[in-house]
């Protein structure tokens, strides 16, 4: 690309690929890019927060930023609860194109050692947001969890 313009509050420049935003409310960024032919478009991006803790169950934290090069328990994203309840459950992440960058399956709840290091296949990740999809297996059934991770580095 031969332009990049960013337009919006709270963004570490204006002019580069990969921004970080720094918000405290719901916010709207549009991009405008031109290639080397000066074929252009302009696009908007809504940037909407959300809650960390689930609404739909008690006692269960999912995170929604880790830093893999911290070294405190925000390195990772894996599933928290109450220290009296294990919780087994299945995570998948994915990028923003879609593709699987990380597969778990019968993970334990408060393991860090089980969780997504913002790796797949042992190579750090570029930082961004990051789906995820968790399947939580109790002896009521299966119930699932959708949101989004940012990794920061």
């Amino acid at each position: 690309l031969d332009i990049v313009e960013w337009d919006g509050l709270n963004l570490s420049c204006l002019d580069c690929y990969n921004p970080i935003l720094s918000v405290l409310e719901n916010d709207t960024l549009s991009l405008f890019v031109q290639d080397e032919d000066g074929c252009d478009t302009t696009i908007q991006v809504k940037v909407i927060l959300s809650e960390a803790v689930s609404d739909n169950k008690e006692g269960i934290y999912i995170p929604n930023v880790i830093n893999n090069n911290s070294e405190s328990l925000n390195c990772c994203f894996y599933l928290q609860s109450d220290e009296s309840e294990e919780i087994i459950y299945d995570l998948a992440i994915y990028d923003r194109w879609g593709n699987l960058v990380f597969q778990g399956q019968d993970l334990v709840s408060n393991r860090l050692d089980t969780g997504w290091h913002g790796t797949k296949n042992g190579n750090l990740l570029e930082q961004g947001v990051y789906v995820y999809k968790i399947l939580i297996k109790n002896r009521d059934g299966i119930e699932s969890y959708f949101g989004d991770v940012t990794l920061l580095r």
